[in-house]
């Protein structure tokens, strides 16, 4: 009798001691009988102490006691070929990548992976993209340091229950959700941050978010909040009173695209140690205020396009702002401050420019726009070389007609005056404009005396009219 009647005839016997309790069918005893030989395994491999088994069915298996080799798990290699996991291992230190890249797996049971010595559970889930839901429940994460990139690129992932997660230990969050695009509520509220340095890009791109309960993030030591909520789209509003950044050095694309944010409360924020700040707030075209007069720039290198994009900003308070050691970035070659800043009309403007750097002050096109200071004085770009800063504000001028340019041709000559002599002798009209440009003297009258004043000029009698 081969294997596989055996295994039947086993099925069999099991079911005939049942029956005097159970009904159970030939059909569903046969089918038992199939799909208990159908699946065989097509993978199978030993890395480190862990044995592991791909089966035709697309179901990963990972028993035994220990660890896997790091970078050569031998299962991650078919990636593509699992659907399915279950881990049944103890004794276990790292789970760094244990699941990276299985682009195709849907499904797994960790009821039978016993976290407590893990130390490093970073890229474990990076790049599960058709993960829709997944329990980490039972993960015992107290002894954790590293979670970078852990559910990384899980763009099918709906919803994420980390509430039971001991994270006193962990020092780096670095794209821990990054690219979760169809999460859209998160709640970290117990977790403890107390230790972490790293948590750069750690929500970007979760573009469909519109709830993320963060309000007890510890950051006291966080040194890189690089790009932390880059195209979080659905964000509305976010408070980050509590935010402690007085070690962070790179505020880089922090809140990037966040297009819909229109509350952002940054008014805690120390940036005394930061050197990036570039593209920071750029394209948050919904923020109607933003308050930054706080915020220390003595030791930033880089700022450019910080505001681009906001262009529903009427207000800038820049004041706080030293710009004396900005550079460029490799291959930039001009430094711009609030291209798109449409709305724009008031701005305190930063000290200690260098002249090679102009900053050009936002205008729409075809308007009569000018920025002025406090004594009319006009400004294109941002004041350079300055130790003080001043309050520069964009006025709308309307294009007032030239005094004795009648016929608006940029020239005053004989035909301006025939207008004007034929309007005082009644035998012509003039418009608005017409007017107002022969009236020399601004008596709000067109007669003899702006003639004869007229004439004058023409003939070069007088200098000015």
């Amino acid at each position: 009798m081969n294997i596989r009647w055996k295994k039947i005839t086993a099925i069999l016997l099991s079911a005939t001691l049942l029956c005097g309790t159970v009904s159970v069918s030939a059909e569903e005893i046969l089918g038992s009988a199939e799909r208990a030989t159908d699946t065989t395994v097509v993978r199978s491999g030993k890395s480190g102490d862990l044995d592991w088994t791909i089966d035709n069915e697309g179901l990963l298996t990972i028993t035994g006691r220990g660890d896997y080799e790091m970078h050569n798990a031998g299962w991650t290699d078919y990636g593509d070929e699992i659907t399915s996991a279950v881990v049944k291992v103890s004794r276990i230190t790292s789970c760094l990548g244990m699941f990276y890249s299985c682009d195709h797996l849907t499904n797994v049971d960790l009821s039978g992976l016993d976290t407590s010595q893990v130390t490093e559970m970073g890229l474990m889930f990076s790049g599960c993209s058709s993960l829709k839901a997944i329990d980490v429940s039972g993960l015992d994460t107290s002894h954790v340091t590293g979670m970078g990139q852990m559910f990384g690129g899980c763009s099918s992932l709906k919803t994420l229950d980390v509430s039971n997660f001991n994270t006193g230990n962990v020092v780096q969050m670095q794209h821990m959700f990054h690219g979760c695009s169809e999460l859209k509520k998160l709640d970290l509220s117990n977790f403890n941050t107390s230790q972490v340095m790293e948590m750069g890009e750690m929500f970007s791109g979760c573009t469909n978010l519109s709830e993320l309960k963060i309000q007890n993030f510890n950051t006291g030591n966080v040194t890189n909040m690089w790009s932390l909520f880059k195209e979080c789209s659905s964000l509305e509003a976010l408070d980050l009173s509590n935010f402690n950044t007085g070690h962070v050095t790179n505020m880089g694309e922090m809140f990037s695209e966040c297009v819909n944010l229109h509350t952002l409360n940054v008014d805690g924020f120390d940036t005394e140690n930061v050197t990036n700040m570039d593209h920071m707030f750029n394209g948050c075209s919904n923020l109607t205020e933003l308050r930054v007069n706080g915020f220390l720039t003595d030791k930033v290198k880089y700022i450019n396009h910080m505001f681009s994009g906001c262009t529903k900003l009427t207000e800038l308070d820049l004041s706080s702002f030293d710009l004396q050691n900005i550079r460029l970035s490799d291959g930039e070659a001009v430094l711009s401050l609030f291209d798109g800043c449409k709305s724009l009309s008031v701005i305190h403007t930063p000290i200690n420019i260098k002249a090679e750097y102009a900053v050009s002050l936002p205008l729409e096109e075809d308007t009569m726009q000018k920025w002025k200071d406090t004594n009319n004085n006009v400004y294109e770009i941002l004041p350079v070389e300055n130790g003080k800063s001043i309050v520069l504000k964009k006025v709308n001028e309307e294009e007032h007609p030239v005094t004795g340019d009648l016929d608006g041709d940029g020239n005053i000559n004989i035909m301006d005056m025939m207008q004007s002599l034929n309007y005082v002798s009644k035998k012509g009209q003039l418009t608005d404009e017409q007017f107002a440009a022969a009236d020399i003297n601004g008596d709000g009258k067109v007669n003899l005396t702006d003639l004869m004043l007229l004439l004058n000029y023409i003939s070069k009698k007088s200098s000015t009219l």
